[in-house]
């Protein structure tokens, strides 16, 4: 809002009282600019149920809470993104829900990035989704989620001069269907080198769902974007951090997945993370709704990964274990005793 604005508003809510009015913040300067870029009528009304009083919060009676929950139920039910992997979709009490938090856990090279990208494709074709990296650049997981749609590695697709290398089984069709899919289900990137700071990553993940209804974000990975030394320093970074992805699902319908690297050595031998185990783990108990935990004995070349989810806060979830089979990093995970893997052309 410009000077003007801020003076004419500032004289409307003198007029009736801070009380009584609220800001929205919009993806555009104004409403006549977000109808002009042709924002949809949803969208703004979504906003309009996010508006934050300028009087600050306030002291409602119950009935009033009970009348808005309602409301809120009726315009927008509690939605579950089903991920096709049976099991997990029932641990997690209906699949990957809005409004809520989850970190991913696992020692190193147990894939933990493979296996949320499994589940972000999956997802790709319910809802849209968003992946903040600062793990690999865009290129590197663009590579990853082509090989997971077309079964066979990327790294066989070209050689040295961005040709199709003559013994690759892939082919340029293959790519072609790979990008029409990810693009028809909105799938987004964003790669940096440096940290990015809580407050840049809530407006990032905002303007993506405000401009695209982005509903699902993988963070990969916590550490990336914490910019603290060691010690308490760093776990205050890490509760802040958490307590500003867990304020903004309460005020937008995304689900935030944190991947999340262990601080102690594991000594189980399956290599299994305990949350006690996790940098930050005390603001991880905290603030996040679900922690999952992968396993697997790579030293013995184990295929079987073990899923374990150790926290959850929905009532309908529950803790428990299913187990998935990959017979490479890199290609698709799937869910052992479930319908199989999932393809949406």
């Amino acid at each position: 809002m410009d000077k003007e604005g801020d003076a004419a508003a500032k004289t409307i809510t003198d007029a009736l009282g801070a009380y009584r009015c609220a800001r929205v913040r919009l993806p555009f300067k104004d409403f006549n600019e977000c109808l002009l870029k042709n924002v949809a009528t949803g969208m703004i009304s979504e906003l309009l149920k996010d508006a934050k009083p300028l009087g600050g919060h306030t002291v409602e009676p119950f009935d009033h809470i009970a009348k808005l929950a309602t409301q809120r139920k009726k315009m927008n039910p509690e939605k579950a993104v089903d991920t096709g992997w049976e099991i997990f979709h029932n641990l997690m009490g209906g699949g990957s829900r809005e409004r809520e938090v989850t970190i991913l856990t696992a020692d190193t090279g147990v894939g933990k990035t493979a296996w949320a990208l499994n589940l972000l494709y999956r997802i790709s074709g319910r809802v849209n989704t968003l992946i903040i990296s600062g793990e690999e650049d865009n290129v590197e997981i663009f590579g990853r989620l082509i090989t997971i749609y077309t079964k066979k590695p990327w790294a066989t697709y070209y050689d040295n001069y961005a040709q199709l290398k003559s013994g690759s089984q892939v082919t340029e069709k293959d790519i072609e269907d790979a990008n029409k899919f990810y693009s028809l289900k909105g799938t987004m990137f964003w790669c940096g080198e440096t940290n990015l700071p809580i407050n840049q990553i809530t407006e990032l993940i905002k303007f993506c769902h405000q401009r695209y209804n982005t509903r699902f974000i993988l963070i990969d990975h916590l550490h990336h974007f914490i910019d603290a030394d060691s010690g308490e320093h760093e776990r205050f970074a890490i509760e802040k951090f958490l307590k500003g992805l867990n304020a903004l699902v309460k005020n937008i319908p995304v689900h935030i997945m944190v991947i999340c690297h262990p601080n102690k050595e594991v000594g189980d031998n399956v290599r299994r993370v305990y949350m006690n185990q996790l940098k930050g783990s005390a603001a991880i108990k905290q603030y996040a709704w679900n922690v999952i935990s992968l396993a697997r004995n790579t030293e013995e070349g184990q295929t079987s990964v073990e899923c374990w989810l150790q926290k959850k806060r929905y009532s309908m979830a529950r803790q428990g274990f299913c187990y998935f089979t990959v017979d490479n990093p890199d290609t698709a995970i799937y869910e052992q005793g479930t319908r199989g893997d999932y393809h949406d052309g």
